[in-house]
């Protein structure tokens, strides 16, 4: 009986573990040295195992690895988020004991699945080495998430627009703009400056207080050199520089046929140089008056602005010469020789068509005896 006390005392006291050390029986049994990592717990065996209970293996490295245990809880993170992770115990990845310089998470760069992280590597980012991100002795779950985190150095507005860059950069390329609601800023991009680029306006990154008169922008274009004011847009609007919607009945001189056709500087010359160019036809088309001046300068009389070649004179009212029948097709210059204030055209038939009469005067001279000019 003594004998047999003796060596249960001895059993105990062989896988006793106190409370620091290891027991002999640990010592005698140990697989092999411990990572660097986990260097400092060699000689503390119940640091990781439980004796006899192998399950329980992973809880002790939840006690210790807390931040990677609150990942698995909260299903974010790569513990948190790999199935493999979440289903399997912490030694199927972290072998133990197989020395100082062993890597115990036997991380494959190439075959690392990032869809299984908080952030999964879009356009660009997928062609990026890992250490771009992931630099120095930090852990790779504490890698910034942000945009900003990672290209504030980057930034060419120097932190002006905010921090929220994916607001406007998109991942597939950094210089490829979003479309931007430019009315959310009170100034909408209308025509031609929707195409513009940012800094077109924006220039030396300055994103507040801008001017958003047209002149305040265009002054060096403007072809008029002020001299038409500076509400551009009462002319122009912003689809093309161009385009000119004026409305010129307000000047008492609505445009009308040929003249709606007509250029500004037809007109006011270049540079606006003639402000208020005359109204009556004559001054502007002395040049195209074929009648060089002989039938005087009330070209409206006859012509009208749809079309110059256009005659309009109502013969029957201003004349004592009705035209009447084939006399009603004729031109002008049939009958008016020359210009009618140097000398009137005969009324009498004989008088224009002596050279027609087939009779040679056999009849006399009164054409018009069945009053028929047909």
């Amino acid at each position: 009986m003594t004998h047999l006390r003796a060596l249960f005392a001895l059993l105990a006291l062989l896988i006793a573990t106190p409370a620091l050390g290891q027991s002999i029986v640990e010592r005698l049994v140990t697989p092999g040295p411990l990572s660097s990592a986990h260097a400092k717990l060699e000689k503390s065996c119940n640091s990781c195992h439980v004796n006899f209970r192998k399950e329980a293996e992973s809880s002790q490295c939840s006690d210790c690895h807390k931040a990677v245990a609150s990942d698995k809880r909260a299903g974010v993170g790569f513990h948190g988020r790999n199935p493999a992770a979440k289903r399997n115990t912490c030694r199927t990845c972290h072998t133990e004991h197989k020395g100082r310089g062993f890597d115990i998470a036997r991380f494959n760069a190439a075959k690392f699945n990032h869809d299984h992280t908080d952030y999964s590597l879009r356009g660009a980012h997928k062609q990026v080495d890992c250490s771009s991100c992931h630099s120095g002795s930090a852990a790779y779950r504490l890698a910034p998430t942000t945009c900003i985190g990672c290209h504030k150095s980057d930034d060419p507005h120097r932190g002006k627009l905010g921090t929220r860059c994916q607001d406007c950069h998109q991942v597939a390329e950094w210089s490829t703009i979003k479309s931007y609601d430019h009315a959310k800023t009170g100034y909408p991009l209308t025509g031609a400056h929707a195409k513009t680029t940012c800094m077109s306006c924006h220039e030396g990154q300055k994103w507040s207080g801008l001017p958003q008169t047209c002149n305040a922008c265009h002054s060096s274009d403007d072809v008029h050199r002020g001299s038409r004011g500076t509400n551009c847009s009462s002319c122009h609007t912003t689809a093309s520089w161009q385009q000119v919607t004026f409305d010129h009945d307000s000047t008492g001189f609505p445009l009308v046929g040929g003249h709606a056709q007509a250029t500004c500087q037809s007109c006011h010359a270049a540079n606006n140089s003639i402000k208020k160019p005359p109204r009556d036809c004559y001054s502007c088309h002395a040049e195209d008056d074929t009648h060089q001046g002989e039938n005087g300068t009330q070209c409206q009389d006859c012509h009208v602005p749809r079309s110059w070649s256009r005659i309009v004179f109502d013969h029957d009212r201003l004349t004592d010469f009705p035209l009447r029948g084939a006399h009603q097709r004729t031109t002008c210059e049939s009958c008016h020789v020359q210009p009618p204030k140097v000398a009137a055209p005969p009324t009498a038939c004989i008088g224009c068509h002596a050279d027609d009469d087939a009779h040679d005067g056999g009849n006399g001279r009164l054409l018009l005896a069945n009053g028929n000019v047909d």
